[in-house]
């Protein structure tokens, strides 16, 4: 999902950067975690989903805070502060000429909401918490808060390990432990968010930061969500947050990922929408039997670091063109991207698997190495996502495969029998998160 460009307003001497998506009749005001940058967000699919869904009934406003992303950096001796995070909320605001907006925050993002809601409720229409917490060190009122050497240890990793994995999938995103995609975009929105520096710094000070005592003090519509499972800030901080602002809805979320974009894109986007319009969209769903198709480029981490950030989008626009093209040459229906791939869909198994082939051999030429996974199932399509088990099968199965490999499940090698596709049994795996075991075939 392309964002566009940054626009700039000042804060003092800060320069903020900003965007805006889409036409709606409300504001809402989106303040995601940590240093994720906004011009990451489009580049993930799931996070676009849910960022395409907003934009759909409201003005999406974006900005990165000080310290993260295209806006200025922050001294290490003069950290920023929440309150001064809030007066950025405000400059975007009277920048995109917003007088209210909903608020929308998810882990530190929602520490901001939470102050802004608190001190500033005449500019805040409704507060949205996903995955936030109060106070982010263990205190008498909030003892499932981190202990001091939980904190010291993360901060010791961002030191080590920033942009390689840190904090790990399993804490951060439990479900996506395996998924190589995700893991590559986190690290690039990681670097190109913020600094080791400047990430610690951020990270100390969203930890000593203790909001309880102004909580009873907020008096907008409130909605908290949180996922019932999160390692990375325990339910006890959306139950708590729920309980103690007056008349705040609690829904609480399946699943265990931590960040705002990884849970159920339609359940948090539908609680948005009746918040903020004061009705639940009904959804259209058509369920489908079709043949979808996973890309990755293998080991595109590595490319970044080798060829740096400017020669790497170039030779990355140059793959997603000459994939498109084979998609069009095969009648697939692009999804979605996954920032170094492609999710897409077909009427029928052999014309997806000629395009993995094609697409491998094409974006081979340019040095690149693509791996590719195919399945066939009932899908369900929602407006223009694709959803269902099916679709998660294809996307371990593409995992599996290796460097410059076409995988497909075993139902897929029957629906092409007669179109000239000659297969080799992988043997059987266990695809993570895919009940029952599963034989896979290379397409040779």
């Amino acid at each position: 999902m392309d964002l566009g460009a940054a626009r700039y307003v000042k804060q003092g001497d800060v320069a903020l950067a900003y965007q805006t998506v889409g036409e709606g009749p409300d504001d809402v005001l989106l303040l995601v975690e940590w240093v994720i940058p906004w011009g990451s967000l489009g580049e993930y699919p799931r996070m676009a989903r849910l960022l395409r869904r907003l934009s759909s009934f409201a003005r999406l406003v974006l900005f990165d805070r000080r310290g993260v992303g295209q806006s200025d950096p922050i001294s290490m001796a003069d950290p920023p502060t929440i309150e001064q995070w809030t007066s950025d909320v405000i400059s975007v605001m009277d920048a995109v000429g917003s007088e209210r907006a909903f608020v929308v925050g998810g882990d530190l993002g929602g520490q901001i909401a939470i102050s802004f809601a608190a001190t500033h409720p005449q500019r805040v229409e409704g507060l949205i918490l996903i995955n936030t917490f109060p106070c982010g060190t263990a205190t008498a009122e909030i003892p499932w808060g981190a202990q001091p050497e939980d904190i010291a240890h993360m901060l010791g990793g961002i030191e080590t390990m920033w942009g390689q994995g840190y904090p790990p999938a399993e804490v951060l995103a439990p479900s996506l432990d395996a998924d190589d995609p995700f893991q590559d975009w986190v690290q690039r929105a990681q670097t190109s968010g913020a600094s080791p520096s400047s990430a610690r710094t951020i990270l100390a000070m969203s930890c000593d930061t203790d909001l309880c005592g102004i909580l009873p003090s907020i008096c907008v519509p409130t909605l908290v969500m949180h996922a019932q499972g999160n390692r990375m800030a325990s339910v006890e901080n959306g139950r708590y947050l729920a309980s103690h602002i007056p008349g705040a809805t609690y829904v609480e979320l399946p699943g265990s990922d931590h960040p705002i974009c990884l849970g159920d894109a339609e359940q948090i986007a539908d609680e948005i929408e009746e918040l903020v319009s004061g009705e639940r969209r009904a959804v259209d769903i058509d369920r489908v039997v079709t043949s979808v198709l996973f890309t990755d480029i293998v080991g595109s981490t590595m490319h970044v670091v080798e060829l740096g950030d400017r020669r790497w989008h170039a030779l990355l626009d140059e793959h997603d063109e000459l994939a498109r093209r084979e998609l069009r040459r095969f009648g697939g229906r692009e999804v979605n991207t996954t920032g170094d791939g492609f999710i897409a869909m077909f009427d029928g198994s052999p014309s997806a698997v000629r395009c993995a082939q094609a697409i491998v051999r094409s974006v081979g030429s340019t040095g690149l190495s693509v791996r590719a996974g195919v399945h066939t199932g009932a899908c369900e399509v929602r407006d223009d996502d694709l959803g269902g088990l099916a679709v998660h099968v294809a996307a371990r199965v593409g995992s599996a495969a290796g460097p410059g490999e076409v995988l497909v499940s075993g139902v897929v090698p029957g629906l092409t029998a007669g179109a000239g596709i000659t297969y080799t049994s992988q043997g059987v795996h266990t695809l993570k998160g895919i009940p029952g075991e599963w034989e896979l075939f290379a397409a040779t």
